[in-house]
């Protein structure tokens, strides 16, 4: 036997052992019972069917891994025909330190002590739903897929919850109807649960969870079985609304001495979003008329590159579901590339203004092995537009997932089209990942051309790495999606080692690089950014410091204008930057950010710094402010740019609560507020008043008027 053949049957015999060893491992089971007398959502856990077994034994992910968990935790379920019951005894050996500063529901309640319960209702072992609460009986859920590829959290699924401090630490009980979830009928659920003690920092979970992977590892999930006889009835949920809103514009231009002004114009509408679930897998949401009023205001930023940003969605009726429309590479940092299919592209004008969305259709779900999309929505504004998405995906055993995508989008200017296919692959731990994707467009502008790529990543305890290629032809385009920019070819890689040494008050060290490199279709490069984190810590605190160093490279064919009246000549430029970065533990009522960079750009120099600052004095109020500054020199001229937020949050009750935030960005020369109040009258039901008001604003103290708006919004369900 030659010394290769020796190799090749060691390392085979070592890769049976491990998977055999992890196919060893027991999976922890809890059941389900038929609930036998009514249960009170109160947060007393007094009812006879909260006495039985359950699911007990919590292991640490952090700070210790592997170890049992502090604190005792117990969580048993309950169900009726229509309804999931999960009731949590949270102990505490002490009760009076238990955190609780959100009362605000979709919050980051993991900042607080917190439960959250993982369900994979198909028990595929990548999917599934995240409902979480904590003493103040807040509410956050989210819609989770391919084990964390795609978490949106912005999906909002009816169900209650109340929670209360009890003499032995928390307790909370959740009320979860069927019909809000799609599963498998006579199926066991996968399950996991998370428990967070927060002045320990410390995680724990149901079933072990090990450190290189996280909460969304739905592969790693207990078991749930004695589901019996449960159904989502008709699951057929109405919303109409109402909307009132009042608009004053007032636009000022000197022409031949005279200003005018467009005086208030006042408007009612009403319209309906219809949700049915089409057996037990699927979702047919549609809406008429629709309105997004309630939708949060997006964030102002500073664009100093050449490229489009990227924003994310936050309105309702394109959330759920929304990850089973993923498709193509995937990006560790920065703006995604591409993306065939965007939703922003749907609505919204290319300064985030709304445009009218006359009717649009989604049926989103699982069924079987099988996933599936489609999207179909009409828009009007300058002229009438048609957009339709599908999307498929097949699991083949437990590691592989195939699929195939198709958009078009029909304007005035004719119709774009856009299909592809992409497959991935996991090894049975699930720490090695391999992906690959295909598309080809057809446009009437831009003609026909194809963008692909492929990519691998390895998370494990200490060492983690990806590396991406991707090519996007000259004329390629994708007119439902978001594209960076074409004819070119990327290559991504990353290297990240997590050491945990024995240093007290440590909890580990971060050393990572990360590059991006942009050539032309011929090789030449474009564009580099090279990043190495040369020294970065994590406190058993979890506060974070982190001493990085930058290199950069850019290829301009033709001048750019970073800013009105400077310009950058066209050319090869090649500049360094150094910083630092720190940040506090988030859960603390004093939460800190800071960071400070400085070095050259293109022909000049760049200084930028900025913090942000959060106050979280009860559970009925936060407050943060933020700043962000940049000062650049160049030969063509210099300019800073300073962009400050403000926010101002009072949660009277979980459902009740108003919020105020304002912008102010000098870069835009705008000043913008946005006041908002939200009431949950009713589970599912809601009445919103927003109230809008922006400024043409060079400084803070030189402003006028640009646009005002009122909009008050009443929403109802019925549910059946």
């Amino acid at each position: 036997m030659s010394c290769t053949e020796l190799a090749w049957r060691v390392f085979f015999t070592l890769l049976t052992a491990f998977a055999m060893s992890l196919s060893a491992v027991e999976t922890r089971t809890v059941e389900a019972h038929a609930i036998q007398s009514e249960i009170v959502l109160d947060g007393i856990l007094n009812e006879a069917d909260w006495q039985g077994p359950a699911a007990t034994g919590f292991t640490q992910r952090e700070p210790v891994a592997g170890a049992a968990s502090t604190e005792p935790t117990e969580v048993r379920i309950a169900y009726t025909p229509a309804t999931l019951y999960i009731g949590i005894r949270a102990k505490d050996s002490d009760p009076g330190a238990v955190t609780a500063k959100e009362m605000r529901n979709d919050a980051e309640l993991y900042n607080d002590d917190a439960v959250a319960v993982l369900l994979d209702t198909f028990l595929d072992h990548r999917n599934g739903y995240v409902f979480e609460t904590n003493p103040n009986g807040a509410r956050t859920e989210g819609l989770i897929n391919d084990e964390g590829e795609s978490v949106n959290m912005e999906w909002d699924g009816l169900w209650q919850v109340a929670a209360r401090r009890t003499e032995d630490g928390w307790a909370a009980e959740m009320a979860i109807p069927f019909s809000t979830l799609r599963f498998e009928p006579g199926s066991d659920w996968g399950l996991n649960v998370r428990r967070m003690i927060r002045r320990k920092n410390e995680e724990a979970y149901w079933s072990p969870i090990p450190l290189e992977a996280d909460i969304w590892r739905f592969s790693l999930a207990g078991r749930l079985t004695g589901l019996d006889g449960i159904s989502p009835g008709l699951n057929l949920r109405a919303k109409p609304f109402a909307v009132a809103s009042g608009r004053e514009d007032l636009t000022r231009r000197k022409s031949a001495g005279t200003v005018s002004e467009e005086r208030p114009a006042m408007s009612d509408d009403m319209g309906l979003d219809l949700k049915w679930g089409v057996g037990r897998g699927l979702s047919l949401d549609l809406t008429v008329n629709t309105d997004f009023a309630e939708s949060e205001a997006d964030e102002q930023q500073v664009n100093l590159s050449r490229f489009s940003l990227f924003l994310p969605e936050k309105r309702e009726f394109f959330l759920e579901n929304a990850g089973i429309f993923e498709f193509g590479p995937r990006n560790a940092f920065g703006p995604p590339a591409f993306r065939p299919f965007f939703s922003r592209r749907i609505g919204l004008g290319e300064d985030g203004e709304a445009l009218p969305i006359e009717f649009g259709g989604r049926l989103t779900g699982r069924t079987g092995p099988w996933s599936l999309g489609v999207l179909d929505a009409r828009t009007t504004g300058t002229g009438t537009d048609d957009w339709g998405v599908l999307r498929v995906r097949r699991q083949v055993g437990g590691a592989t997932n195939v699929g195939m995508m198709a958009t078009r989008h029909d304007s005035p200017d004719g119709e774009s089209r856009l299909y592809g296919a992409d497959a991935d692959w996991k090894n049975s731990s699930s720490r090695l990942k391999v992906r690959g994707f295909w598309a080809g467009s057809d446009d009437p502008q831009a003609g026909t051309d194809w963008a692909g790529g492929m990519g691998a990543s390895y998370k494990g305890p200490v060492w983690r790495w990806s590396l991406d290629a991707l090519q996007i032809g000259d004329d390629f385009e994708s007119e439902t999606g978001f594209l960076l920019r074409r004819g070119v070819r990327r290559f991504s890689p990353t290297l990240t080692f997590v050491p945990r040494p024995d240093i007290p008050g440590i909890r580990n060290l971060f050393f990572e690089g990360r590059g991006e490199v942009y050539t032309d279709l011929n090789g030449e490069v474009e564009s580099s950014f090279l990043s190495v984190d040369l020294f970065a810590l994590r406190t058993q605190k979890e506060d974070v410091f982190t001493l990085y160093a930058e290199q950069l490279s850019e290829r301009l064919a033709e001048p750019f204008e970073i800013r009105p009246g400077v310009v950058i000549p066209a050319g090869e430029y090649r500049w360094d930057q150094q910083g630092f970065w720190f940040e506090t533990n988030a859960a603390r009522a004093l939460y800190a950010i800071a960071w400070y960079q400085v070095g050259s750009f293109y022909n000049g120099d760049r200084t930028t710094h900025g913090g942000t600052v959060r106050v979280r004095p009860s559970r009925f109020l936060s407050a943060e402010s933020s700043w962000d500054h940049n000062q650049i020199e160049l030969p063509a001229g210099s300019f800073s740019t300073n962009l400050f937020r403000e926010r101002l949050q009072v949660n009277l009750t979980p459902d009740l609560s108003t919020s105020a935030f304002v912008q102010f960005s000098d870069a835009a020369e705008l000043l913008a507020a946005n006041l908002r109040l939200g009431w949950t009258y009713r589970p599912g039901a809601d009445l919103f008043l927003v109230l809008n008001q922006r400024w043409d604003a060079p400084t803070l103290g030189l402003r006028t008027v640009r646009d005002r708006q009122a909009i008050l919004k009443l929403t109802y369900l019925i549910a059946v």
